[in-house]
């Protein structure tokens, strides 16, 4: 049997609770996509699950998720796509966000990182981004465990914690002609990229506009962080801090190509190959919102020169998650 408790009076439940019983018929209990979720199924009819079976997904504190939702959460990232995650260093898949969740986000988007133009003779910001948020749309995405059970499964690690997360606008460049940077973010040894768990961050892009050729993609040359990874296995060159691809070693890097995607789409990647942002010469602009997890027990030292801001929005952030969602923080 499986609880499911709604918030309803009861005069025989004074705390509050309706407390729902349902009986589990025909289907395993545990996802096979280890996403850490429960299917169960009731012998009731439902127009969007013709077979009979309304199907619930226990995600630890309740069963409100219809057949089709329960499904989607179940579309996990798969063998397939971790190894060329592991060999490419990116690839993009399905997220269950529905298109009004991710224009609720785009809203926020729009008031948090509105263009402008130069002021006091500083040239127009056409890339415009923020960390360290607390808006309840964007910490809805933080802490769904679709992206958690993503990074454990990619990671191949039993617990994850968030590391850092970053919103950004690329605003169309009228008569700009296409150009992009590259750089590293972090580098890592061949024993950390094949050790399990994996010891490196996994970021999450969540796209909330399509990305084309021309609308500011990700650029990105395929494999060469498993390339920049050798040659930390025998040099022990670290680093701890972005650096740009003109002072990375003279490796036989592939070309570097664009990383396109649609709007709902999210790229699970490693900042440790060499990539860049690319300028928009689109008509529309480009966003994006990066979520990064790292395996629970290890240091991953990226971007330490903003560390202590950094630790200092976690201890914030504490008050601002689900009680139920606090273990993707790292204890302090």
């Amino acid at each position: 049997m499986v609880l499911a408790a709604t918030r309803k009076h009861n005069a025989s439940n004074p705390e509050g609770f309706a407390v729902h019983v349902y009986k589990i018929e025909h289907i395993n209990l545990t996802c096979d996509c280890h996403c850490g979720m429960v299917l169960a199924a009731t012998r009731k009819h439902n127009a969007s699950n013709p077979e009979g079976f309304a199907v619930h997904v226990y995600m630890g504190h309740d069963l409100r998720h219809d057949a089709l939702e329960g499904y989607r959460r179940c579309v996990m990232i798969g063998e397939s796509e971790i190894a060329q995650f592991e060999e490419v260093g990116a690839v993009t898949i399905d997220t269950p966000f529905s298109k009004a969740r991710l224009d609720r986000v785009s809203r926020v988007f729009d008031r948090m990182l509105p263009f402008e133009g130069p002021e006091d003779g500083k040239p127009t910001q056409y890339r415009v981004g923020q960390r360290y948020f607390f808006e309840p749309e964007l910490l809805y995405l933080i802490q769904d465990p679709f992206l958690e059970a993503v990074a454990k499964r990619t990671l191949g690690a039993d617990v994850v914690h968030f590391f850092n997360a970053f919103i950004v606008t690329s605003y169309p460049q009228p008569g700009a002609t296409f150009s992009f940077s590259e750089h590293v973010d972090v580098k890592y040894s061949l024993s950390d990229l094949d050790a399990t768990p994996k010891q490196m961050l996994c970021s999450c892009l969540l796209w909330l506009s399509d990305v084309t050729e021309k609308r500011a993609p990700l650029m990105y040359r395929p494999g060469s962080h498993r390339l920049v990874a050798e040659d930390v296995e025998k040099h022990g060159t670290y680093i701890q801090n972005p650096v740009p691809f003109r002072e990375l070693p003279e490796l036989p890097f592939a070309d570097p190509i664009p990383l396109l995607a649609k709007a709902g789409q999210m790229t699970v990647c490693t900042t440790a190959m060499v990539h860049g942002a690319s300028i928009n010469i689109d008509t529309l602009p480009r966003k994006v919102m990066f979520i990064v997890f790292k395996p629970a027990g290890y240091t991953i030292d990226a971007n330490m020169k903003s560390i202590e801001v950094r630790e200092q929005y976690y201890r914030e952030l504490r008050n601002h998650l689900r009680e139920d969602r606090l273990g993707i923080l790292e204890m302090s």
